[in-house]
């Protein structure tokens, strides 16, 4: 084999990488946020977490990318040691898709049908496609299509190249000696292992193998061992990955290795013993890629169904190897740059941080109106901690975002991140105001300032107003599927909490003019009703940055001006609204407390 042909044979494996990388991102970028929300939520019992492993490898292409991922969740207190195990193990039987594709180029039938879908025919074909719409295509999705098709096409080119290269081995007898050597089940597995471990890639691995059967040396004796090493081989980058996260990250790199490395041994030992006394008739025959790419799926998918039972096994294992201590990770790694490769998982971290930071900050807004009204200083204590906390997610979440500018991300992520930055501004300025009453409230129990009956109901129905719209916002930024049907309702009802200050404002200026109410009595009253208008203001500013996301227009709209566009665009939808929060809190005012108990 000459230097020209080992050129050759690296190059035609970069182009396999290659292409198998840009198939997969393609593939992620299209998938989305949803990729992540299929590992977050659709683990809760591990033969979901098995067929979730599996979808997520095969999108991917890659198991090892895969657990990291998940790695990452785990590490973030995203998810369970126990959900990870199902995922980890249908990962496994995910990765195997590259080898199958690759084994369609043994089809050998003469069916004309059967000849235009080898992945030899077809790759010329989807690279021109891939590449029109990559270059003409308007869409976004159209384009990430026309990168799927492109890294499709790529890889087989690549894997083209490498058995052109490796063709002139068949007439070279050295080596088939070396081949041979390979035979021994020791030295295959630390082969297929240390080829993997290199690369990083197990499909990548045995599409090397793949295209050295092309040769006719690789018999299945010889393959055997290798494609058993090299699933363990693909372990390495989970356990690199894991450097540095917490015990519970660190136990689900080694569920990983402990799962490959076990069933390599089951498999090796059951495989030798029946070849030692009962024979395999085939053990001596040449093998194809459609073979290998076989009995690679063969191993993984019995590997899962024997561990499927004893997934809990592999979890004991993996805390016998990382144990437990009595100061183990009070506090969790809130984000984790595992992830930053793929940013649908990455923001998929910020969106449960934001919905923490929301909730937090939601639950200090109802302590303080309890301070208030209650002259409760415990709630303020709380409320000053939780504070704290705020203020560092708020500041962590920033600093990850711009981390996540620096990849290479979809128009949608990129909008996503922007609508993220001014959001947790937004959540932590509602925190702020939640500590401005908190002061308030000590200084009206410090002074023992007390309300007139019309000013406490007053402030009553601020407050109802405030706590329904908090409710809305953060529902826009948490509901599954009816984000826009909560947002679009955050307008009116600020509306509404602006007629209400200005209303509650001439109010109490009145009530001060009457000698009703005390100077001390009204400063509080109007800092109170300011405050609260202010997080109207703020969860404005939420909803509106979740209609950018998930709405086009949305995006071009000043959000001074957001207002009366929805009126311009949902006119029926949006009278509807306020007139609904006109009748729930502005015509209160007109009324008693004891007509509104009747």
């Amino acid at each position: 084999m000459d230097f020209f042909r080992i050129v050759s044979f690296f190059g035609g494996l970069g182009l396999f990488i290659f292409g198998m990388m840009l198939m997969g991102n393609a593939l992620e970028k299209i998938a989305g946020n949803k990729l992540s929300a299929i590992i977050e939520k659709f683990t809760s019992n591990r033969i979901k977490g098995v067929l979730c492993g599996a979808a997520v490898a095969a999108i991917i292409q890659s198991s090892s990318v895969a657990t990291v991922m998940v790695v990452g969740f785990v590490n973030a207190g995203v998810m369970k040691l126990t959900q990870a195990v199902g995922v980890i193990l249908g990962a496994n039987i995910g990765t195997t898709i590259t080898a199958q594709l690759i084994g369609l180029n043994a089809i050998s039938a003469d069916s004309l049908v059967l000849q235009i879908f080898k992945p030899t025919t077809l790759a010329p074909i989807a690279i021109v496609i891939g590449i029109c719409l990559y270059m003409l295509a308007k869409r976004v999705r159209s384009v990430e299509l026309g990168e799927v098709l492109i890294g499709f096409g790529i890889l087989f080119v690549g894997m083209q190249t490498m058995e052109a290269a490796v063709s002139v081995l068949a007439d070279m007898p050295e080596f088939s000696q070396i081949f041979l050597m390979f035979s021994n089940p020791i030295i295959g597995v630390l082969i297929g292992a240390a080829l993997t471990a290199i690369i990083q890639s197990s499909s990548a691995s045995v599409g090397i193998l793949q295209a050295f059967a092309s040769t006719g040396l690789i018999t299945f004796s010889t393959a055997v061992p290798i494609i058993l090493g090299q699933n363990i081989g693909t372990c390495v980058t989970a356990i690199l990955s894991s450097v540095g996260a917490n015990k519970n990250a660190r136990r689900t790199a080694f569920i990983h290795l402990y799962f490959n490395v076990i069933g390599t041994v089951i498999f090796m030992i059951a495989i030798y013993a029946i070849q030692a006394f009962v024979g395999f008739a085939f053990w001596d025959d040449t093998v194809n890629s459609q073979t290998i790419a076989n009995f690679h799926s063969v191993f993984n998918i019995t590997c899962t169904l024997i561990f499927i039972p004893f997934a809990n096994l592999l979890v004991k294992l993996a805390n016998m190897t990382i144990k437990s201590t009595d100061d183990e990770e009070t506090v969790k790694t809130k984000f984790d740059d595992r992830l930053l490769y793929m940013p649908a998982a990455a923001l998929s971290q910020v969106e449960d941080s934001i919905e923490t930071m929301f909730s937090m900050a939601i639950k200090n807004i109802s302590r303080a109106r309890e301070a208030i009204t209650d002259k409760n200083r415990d709630k303020v204590k709380k409320i000053v901690d939780d504070e704290d906390v705020i203020d560092k997610m708020e500041f962590e979440v920033s600093k990850y975002l711009v981390k996540i500018t620096d990849q290479e991300l979809s128009e949608n992520e990129s909008k996503t991140v922007s609508v993220y930055l001014k959001m947790v501004n937004d959540i932590e300025r509602l925190g702020d105001h939640a500590v401005n009453l908190s002061e308030i409230a000590v200084d009206i129990m410090n002074e023992k300032i007390t309300y007139s009956p019309a000013a406490q109901h007053e402030l009553g129905i601020m407050f109802d107003a405030v706590e329904d719209i908090l409710n809305l916002a953060y529902q826009s930024v948490k509901s599954e599927s009816d984000k826009f049907t909560y947002a679009i309702q955050v307008e009116p009802l600020e509306e509404i909490i602006d007629m209400l200050t200005e209303a509650l404002r001439l109010g109490h200026i009145q009530r001060l003019s009457d000698g009703i109410c005390s100077v001390e009595t009204g400063v509080s009253f109007l800092e109170i009703i300011n405050n609260l208008e202010r997080i109207a203001d703020h969860c404005s500013n939420i909803a509106i940055g979740t209609m950018q996301q998930h709405d086009d227009f949305a995006s071009t709209i000043d959000p001074h001006a957001f207002s009366v566009h929805l009126r311009e665009e949902f006119g029926r939808d949006y009278d509807r609204y306020y007139d609904y929060f006109i009748a729930k809190y502005y015509n209160r005012l007109g009324q008693s407390p004891q007509q509104e108990q009747k």
